[in-house]
């Protein structure tokens, strides 16, 4: 068998098994799959998020560079750019990468404030709990990286999984193999036995035999990156967030 994630890591839920990618199982998933484009292209790009409130942002800092890396046409992130002294000929060093301190910005806002993804907003007792919504929808995620000239097609998951999963399934097969383009789903991780309410992560790989994705999940605090059986990804994500199903994002620049 495979080497199981510990009690403290992960747990079984309804017969659900999470396997670790870099157990034995997991190892023997990403060698035979056929549809690991993208584990080459995300892997290199891969942070966890910063805080637990930014695994949307975390996800789209790890797209936008394994998009824009190999086309050297990331920006210089100013608040990282160190100037050295006059001694060592005061060039500016610069630093093109996105990150998850410099994502959100002021067009960003429009789409949704800062303030309210990083729960800021929450200010006195007589708060509306209304108001408060933080971190990111499937929604808002697609405009997010709409703001960064990102093509963004979005599919919410529903309660039909015979057809549902189908297509979802088809959709990976299809993308995961491809160059430039990349999935990120949003799901219910406590679904699936992992230790996150709404989540967000991309996707990286697909086995066939198991019928298993393998996601890059940005809980680096708790969570390994692990490989998930597709229907009940599907069932994760076909879970409510604010009245709208969650679902998944096919992303191309």
């Amino acid at each position: 068998m495979y080497n199981a994630f510990t009690p403290s890591q992960f747990s079984k839920t309804n017969e659900i098994v999470l396997v670790p990618w870099h157990s034995k199982e997991g190892i023997r998933r990403l060698e035979r799959s056929k549809h690991k484009g993208s584990f080459y292209q995300l892997a290199h790009h891969f942070q966890p998020q910063i805080n637990p409130l930014y695994c949307g942002v975390a996800t789209s800092v790890i797209v936008l560079n394994a998009l824009h890396a190999p086309k050297g046409t990331i920006p210089s992130q100013k608040p990282f750019e160190v100037k050295l002294p006059q001694v060592w000929g005061g060039e500016v060093l610069t630093y093109e990468s996105y990150t998850q301190a410099t994502l959100l910005n002021a067009e960003t806002d429009k789409v949704k404030a800062k303030e309210i993804i990083q729960l800021k907003n929450a200010k006195g007792k007589d708060v509306n709990p209304r108001d408060l919504d933080p971190g990111l929808s499937l929604a808002s995620l697609k405009g997010i990286l709409e703001v960064y000239s990102l093509t963004v097609e979005i599919r919410h998951a529903d309660q039909r999984p015979a057809t549902g999963i189908k297509t979802f399934r088809k959709t990976v097969m299809q993308v995961l193999n491809e160059i430039g383009r990349f999935v990120i789903v949003n799901f219910r991780g406590e679904s699936l036995g992992a230790p996150t309410g709404g989540h967000i992560s991309p996707l990286a790989a697909y086995d066939l035999k198991s019928d298993s994705i393998l996601i890059l999940d940005v809980y680096g605090v708790e969570n390994s990156w692990y490989w998930a059986p597709v229907e009940h990804l599907y069932k994760a994500m076909a879970t409510l967030d604010n009245n709208v199903h969650r679902g998944w994002l096919v992303v191309s620049d």
